[in-house]
């Protein structure tokens, strides 16, 4: 495992990367390339327009909640990366490694080499490629983790860490960004208390938290935000087109205003390539189709992890 510990200086034990660890990075890196690979334009506050007449609030900020939703929903299964994690060392030397994994029929392929906590690299996905870096450190007390990518003046940075809070164990990642010369900041919280889970993105004073909940036989997608101090909330459904395209229909309720709302699933740099390569010339759809989630074993064997698996199992 990487730890301060067991880094060891050249020509002794090599660098090793355990079940958890690798997990965390497929996490961090997914989250990553989802807001820096967006297509989506997040403007600040004071650049949005007024709502006008009956226009919601969600209505004004569509987009920017559509994206929140299709990239966080992951996170409300157990262990979604846990399956298709797959870490491979690089011939020839014991500190780089390859990690692949695959979330939405997309494949990650990153590559990292570590010097000591820091680890540079690139990630591949879809034939487009951001540059890595960051840090990681797992002891008995914490585990910590920071991550940043950058194509061209873009750049995601990230930064992991949970907190205990006596049954529940809540994961925070801090995020700061700049795309198309707009900064921005937020923080997303994932929390976990027994078999239920839940999202919470906070950005300023705005809000939006996500849970999926069965609700006879059928699991739903449940929203309660609050943007510009005005609260609302929606219930998310998603469907799949004639033609295999998926959409998410969004039944809102603001104030004495009910609406429905259907959005696309959110355009990104990347492309799944055996969907372009299959695409009819005259289609000109370029949304990704597919749509995948992974269940795996929780019980890995991260220092971190061993000590405090039992507050989500309690």
């Amino acid at each position: 495992m990487v730890t301060s510990s067991n880094i060891s200086p050249p020509g002794t034990e090599p660098i090793t990367i355990n079940a958890y660890e690798s997990e965390k990075l497929a996490e961090i890196t997914y989250l990553t390339t989802s807001f820096i690979g967006s297509t989506v334009v997040v403007n600040n506050s004071i650049y949005q327009k007024l709502a006008t007449g009956d226009t919601t609030e969600f209505e004004e900020n569509d987009q920017l909640i559509n994206l929140y939703f299709d990239t966080l929903r992951v996170f409300l299964e157990m262990d979604v990366f846990s399956e298709t994690v797959n870490v491979t060392n690089v011939d020839g030397d014991p500190n780089s490694f390859i990690i692949i994994f695959s979330v939405d029929a997309f494949e990650y392929e990153l590559h990292v080499t570590f010097n000591e906590n820091d680890f540079t690299g690139t990630l591949i996905i879809s034939g487009v490629t951001y540059e890595v870096q960051g840090s990681l450190e797992d002891t008995n007390q914490e585990f910590k983790l920071q991550f940043e990518a950058k194509n061209g003046l873009d750049f995601v940075q990230v930064t992991y860490k949970s907190e205990e809070k006596e049954d529940e164990v809540e994961s925070k990642y801090q995020i700061q960004q700049k795309i198309n010369n707009v900064e921005s900041s937020k923080e997303v919280s994932i929390s976990n208390e027994g078999n239920e889970s839940s999202v919470k993105v906070s950005e300023g004073a705005n809000e939006y938290q996500l849970k999926k909940e069965l609700e006879n036989g059928e699991y739903k997608y449940k929203l309660k935000y609050e943007i510009n101090n005005i609260e609302g909330e929606a219930i998310i459904t998603e469907e799949t087109d004639i033609d295999g395209n998926i959409n998410y229909n969004y039944q809102i309720k603001e104030g004495e205003t009910e609406k429905e709302v259907n959005q696309n699933k959110p355009d990104y740099d990347y492309k799944n390539e055996q969907e372009e390569d299959n695409k009819d010339p005259d289609d000109s759809s370029n949304n990704p189709n597919d749509n995948g989630n992974q269940n795996g074993n929780p019980e890995k064997e991260s220092t971190y992890y061993q000590k405090h698996f039992q507050l989500l199992s309690t």
